[in-house]
């Protein structure tokens, strides 16, 4: 090819390049990128304030049994993390001796009553067989209320002497758990107030709690309080289990919120899409804003500073989107 041909074509696409240019005297000839896009649009939701904490579920009546005699263990009756009655038996010790005494005082006693015998003879023979009645009871460690049997503390076969812990039981009705509170949060509380306690074994939702204590002295840790929950009936919970406190504080207050999704780093600052009219439609333009999380909501934000009632933000279809791109909009419910 001619020096004069490579002249030619430049000249020639130097004139193509200069035509599709925007001109103020042909501003229809300007070709804008049209976006398909869902909108947000951005409403006030009366949101109260609450603390959240992580508590652990303790019961009211913790308690551990004893044994009255000595003996060699015989049976465990109750598996550990299963409910007795009260009265039920919890423990057996070996008692065939004691049995053998009461069945020989009991004769002992038939035998004076149907005899001729002194009223001394008959009230001595009748207190040896309540007496060794009395030794042969105290074998047997049973439940003193309904409750659940948390731990046992000795092993079958083991000798134990009166007094030696035997097991631990808990009443699963009778359930409380405490949250600690800072300075100040703790002046934000009062007994009374109504609470929520979720956890994955409750599959219903959340339980509706009530505040019975307040902690007048930092009990939990410098500067820390305790704040005090109860409730009746276990609700699928048991001591132990930790599960998470919803704490109201406050007066309910206007909230701005769009879904996660949303967000953008633009330069390490938090920014989102948002459709401004123009004389041709819906432009995009992008915004630096201020987020913060949403209790119990990951897939939304509240918006604390850069967006207000009314704006639409983009919330599908921003990618690879270019400020001042016209955007063709369908609305997303909240």
């Amino acid at each position: 090819m001619k020096l004069r041909d490579v002249y030619a074509v430049t000249l020639g696409l130097s004139l193509l390049v200069a035509c599709q240019r925007p001109s103020p005297e042909n501003p229809a000839q300007t070709v804008q990128r049209i976006a398909v896009v869902d909108l947000w649009s951005m409403k006030s939701e009366t949101i109260q304030p609450t603390l959240q904490k992580s508590v652990r579920i303790r019961s009211r009546v913790d308690q551990v049994l004893s044994a009255e005699s000595s003996g060699v263990v015989q049976a465990r009756l109750v598996l550990e993390g299963f409910s007795a009655a009260a009265g039920e038996p919890l423990l057996r010790l070996d008692g065939a001796v004691e049995a053998a005494i009461v069945s020989a005082s009991e004769a002992e006693w038939r035998a004076a009553a149907t005899r001729p015998s002194s009223s001394a003879e008959r009230e001595g023979a009748r207190a040896r067989f309540v007496e060794a009645e009395d030794r042969l009871r105290r074998r047997t460690v049973r439940a003193p209320l309904a409750c659940r049997l948390e731990t046992w503390l000795v092993q079958e076969g083991a000798w134990v002497n009166p007094g030696t812990p035997v097991a631990r039981i808990q009443d699963p009705q009778r359930l409380f758990a405490t949250a600690a509170l800072l300075e100040d949060e703790i002046g934000l509380v009062r007994t009374g107030l109504e609470c929520q306690l979720n956890a994955p074994s409750l599959g219903n939702g959340p339980i509706k709690v009530r505040a019975c204590r307040l902690g007048g002295m930092p009990t939990s840790g410098p500067g820390q309080y305790d704040f005090e929950v109860e409730w009746q009936g276990s609700a699928g919970l048991l001591p132990g289990m930790v599960a998470s406190l919803t704490i109201p504080v406050g007066e309910p207050l206007p909230e701005l919120r769009l879904p996660a999704a949303a967000i953008h780093d633009q330069f390490g600052v938090s920014s989102v899409w948002v459709a401004h009219p123009g004389p041709q439609g819906l432009v995009a333009t992008t915004r630096a804003i201020r987020v913060a999380p949403v209790l119990g909501r990951a897939d939304l934000v509240a918006a604390r500073a850069g967006l207000s009632v009314g704006d639409q933000v983009v919330v599908r279809g921003a990618l690879g989107l270019r400020e001042g791109d016209l955007l063709r909009a369908e609305p997303t419910p909240p």
